[in-house]
């Protein structure tokens, strides 16, 4: 997971196959600070690729990127805004019974996004979330290994979450109050 903003980031930079390198020439890596632009808005590349895993046990498509906002309101209360970017949250579903999944999925994401609601007299940050598609839960595997006779009792509760969504995410990146 990679994260760059500016406000002078091309909107087509995914296009790009040097599109990190001519990132961090014009732009602030995750966890930086971005000065806050005198013209136009904050701009952010945000670049996923899923770990490819091994041929015993591969690794698991990417579903999508979110963007998460964050500001102080002018009565002191923090707030927040997930925005979805890349992706699907419909792409990947598994089977609990089987934990086969649909191939659903992507092994890259990449996108650029303009905050057009960005205001300059409000401190913000930003920072990226990519999800994967669902998989089994580990005790779901285990419990699939057995029988539905031999099942412990374990296996058919509905207290634990049959499957899991694991995710990334950036360190923010804080742009800077004008003025």
């Amino acid at each position: 997971l990679r994260m760059f903003a500016s406000a002078e980031l091309p909107l087509d930079l995914c296009e790009e196959s040097e599109r990190i390198t001519l990132a961090d020439e014009i732009g602030v890596p995750m966890g930086g600070i971005l000065p806050s632009p005198t013209a136009g808005t904050p701009r952010f590349l945000v670049v996923a690729t899923a770990d490819p895993g091994t041929a015993a046990l591969p690794g698991t498509p990417l579903q999508q990127i979110q963007i998460i906002k964050g500001w102080i309101d002018a009565d002191g209360a923090p707030q927040q805004q997930v925005i979805d970017l890349a992706g699907s949250p419909r792409s990947g579903e598994v089977d609990p019974q089987t934990c086969q999944t649909d191939g659903g999925g992507r092994s890259q994401l990449c996108t650029v996004w303009e905050d057009d609601g960005w205001d300059p007299a409000v401190p913000s940050f930003y920072y990226a979330r990519v999800l994967e598609a669902p998989t089994c839960r580990w005790s779901t595997r285990q419990c699939n290994r057995f029988g539905a006779e031999a099942r412990p009792i374990g296996c058919d509760t509905t207290h634990i979450q049959q499957t899991v969504q694991q995710r990334a995410w950036s360190s923010p990146i804080w742009v800077e109050q004008a003025g």
